[in-house]
């Protein structure tokens, strides 16, 4: 009797610990799956044709941290266009989003909280030609921002935070037609920043040519 005993309970062990570890395996499975179906909801867009050019409206981004802004984007689309973002949270640029989509000649980011811009954000769409950004809490225009999108032609910060813009920020871009920063405390009648007086100035020379 007491052979079987020990045999049944050291059967019973043996069961108890291939259990326990199918429920670990099982944990691990469960937490990759939810992690996975978490990722794959941050982002949602429509696929549609405006203006004669392949646009995606997004219908969910959410962006809050600065060391995780890669997106589940479905799948790399050379042939879409537009890139059009309103009422999201979308705290910081999405990293990886010219890798998807190149070829983007107008971003709209509107109204999303975004906190700041960089020229690393922006060095993967050398045919962007219009930058949209308003709405958000933007402080500061980096000297460089605009360093790798020499087709620009036009940018609009209505209605950020900014009160720096660095000198040199909007040099060396020929194509540049319109710049737009109303809304901002660097646009204050009484609070003006040079650097934007400076463009402003060289804008209006271009269009009397």
């Amino acid at each position: 009797n007491l052979l079987s005993f020990s045999l049944t309970l050291a059967a019973f062990e043996c069961f108890s610990f291939k259990v326990a570890q199918k429920m670990i395996k099982f944990g691990f499975l469960l937490t990759f799956l939810l992690n996975f179906a978490t990722s794959l909801r941050n982002f949602d867009c429509e696929f549609v044709f405006t203006s004669n050019a392949y646009t995606c409206k997004v219908k969910y981004l959410e962006i809050t941290s600065k060391d995780d802004r890669e997106v589940n984007f479905p799948e790399i689309d050379e042939n879409v266009e537009v890139f059009i973002a309103v009422d999201q949270q979308i705290n910081y640029f999405p990293l990886n989003l010219g890798d998807f989509y190149p070829n983007l000649k107008k971003i709209y980011i509107f109204n999303a909280g975004m906190k700041e811009i960089t020229s690393n954000d922006l060095k993967k769409f050398k045919n962007l030609e219009v930058l949209s950004l308003n709405g958000n809490e933007i402080e500061t225009i980096p000297r460089d921002l605009l360093k790798f999108t020499q087709k620009l032609r036009r940018v609009s910060f209505i209605n950020n935070k900014i009160s720096k813009i660095e000198s040199g920020a909007f040099e060396d871009l020929p194509e540049l037609k319109s710049l737009s920063f109303s809304g901002n405390p660097c646009f204050e009648s009484d609070n003006e920043d040079e650097e934007l007086n400076v463009v402003k100035q060289k804008l209006y020379n271009k269009k009397k040519l």
